[in-house]
């Protein structure tokens, strides 16, 4: 039986109507025992012609997932199942549905993403806010082989300090943020206060500011990573380059500064991402191709990491309203 005496899943993905939605909030819980602590998912869904719902559902494949991203529901009354197989053909990847976990829930999450994994909360609490920039991903093998683990070589900016490389060991990149995973990304991070080479990724702010709708299919499936590396200068050359980044560009018609100026404003306005093109037209992105525009710049930002350290100061500093 599902919620209040309900359809269970397996009746509303047999009988339910297909809707189309939107992923609009992402809530990643986990379980308490710590032998076998895996995550549970709880998604906020505006359902076209229905409004908003919350639904806990596991997800077979989650690599996939994005916020914003398109979904197929079935609806049976006031209950409703994500269609993940139909949801993520169109991307090219094969799912199974799996049901276990479902359940509607009295109030879906709230829009974005709130991961309640303890390290990055602890990091949250014990570090200062900063950025980097990720110069090289390498996969060793661990446990004899059995397994293996992602580190990345990464160089650190905290505001009004000299940047700094470090590397971070053993990274678990969250399944909503898979795409950002790659050699040249920018991304929001903690940096303890007592020790600056411990640095913790911030990886909902980083998925909410480029959630990676539209990536193609093969990115969508995991791949193993392998080591990439990307030609960095000097240390003590870092702050004159970044300062010295060309950044007066425009792709689809508008600067870095604009395209900070709209990133930043679509999280402090909480937007939902089927209004994101009507937002960006008020910074003077053409209609219709703010997701084609916005895609354009991050291709940028990857592909020099200058440019894309310039950006995470024009982000901050609009954060923060200078």
């Amino acid at each position: 039986m599902g919620l209040f005496g309900g359809p269970d899943a397996e009746k509303v993905l047999a009988k339910g109507t297909a809707a189309g939605a939107v992923l609009e909030g992402i809530l990643v819980k986990y379980t308490h025992d710590d032998n076998n602590r895996k995550p549970i998912y709880h998604f906020r869904v505006g359902v076209a012609g229905a409004g908003v719902l919350g639904i806990r559902q596991h997800i077979s494949g989650s690599e996939a997932v994005r916020l914003g991203m398109p979904l197929v529901v079935r609806q049976l009354g006031d209950a409703a199942v994500i269609d993940w197989p139909a949801s993520v053909a169109p991307f090219g990847v094969h799912a199974a549905h799996t049901l276990d976990r479902w359940k509607m829930m009295k109030e879906p999450p709230s829009a974005g993403i709130v991961d309640e994994e303890e390290s990055m909360h602890s990091a949250a609490k014990k570090g200062s806010p900063a950025s980097l920039v990720v110069s090289s991903i390498g996969e060793r093998s661990v446990m004899f082989g059995m397994g293996s683990a992602i580190d990345f070589d990464v160089v650190v900016q905290l505001p009004g300090d000299e940047a700094y490389a470090v590397q971070l060991k053993k990274v678990e990149v969250p399944f909503y943020a898979g795409h950002l995973a790659v050699v040249g990304a920018q991304l929001p991070c903690w940096v303890n206060d007592r020790r600056q080479d411990k640095v913790t990724i911030d990886w909902p702010s980083a998925a909410m500011h480029n959630p990676g709708v539209g990536v193609s299919a093969a990115a969508l499936r995991p791949e193993p990573v392998v080591h990439q590396p990307m030609a960095t200068p000097p240390i003590s050359d870092v702050r004159g380059q970044v300062d010295n980044a060309d950044a007066g560009e425009l792709i689809g018609g508008i600067s870095l500064d604009t395209l900070a100026a709209i990133e930043v404003g679509l999280i402090k306005e909480r937007v939902a991402p089927a209004d994101y093109d009507a937002y960006a037209q008020r910074h003077g992105v053409a209609s219709g191709t703010w997701a084609a525009t916005s895609a354009a710049w991050q291709t940028k930002l990857r592909s020099d990491w200058r440019i894309g350290a310039k950006y995470g100061e024009l982000f901050e500093a609009k954060q923060k309203g200078r």
